[in-house]
């Protein structure tokens, strides 16, 4: 799951070392917020506010970067 929110962040296309290491603290933070155990992953709602807070960690670091 968290190889599926590094590509939502389009990861290759980060270019400095602040970008990436931004991207991963918003990964990481977003996923260990919803999520404390292997079985969570399987609990569908979950799974969708996860999606959504992602999204919406997503488009505030593109409006810090610039992206």
């Amino acid at each position: 799951m968290q190889k599926l929110a590094f590509a939502m962040f389009d990861y290759p296309s980060l270019e400095t070392k602040e970008e990436l290491q931004g991207a991963q603290v918003r990964v990481d933070r977003v996923f260990s917020r919803w999520f404390k155990n292997m079985d969570e992953l399987r609990d569908d709602a979950k799974v969708s506010g996860y999606g959504k807070d992602l999204r919406l960690s997503r488009e505030e670091f593109y409006e810090k970067f610039g992206k």
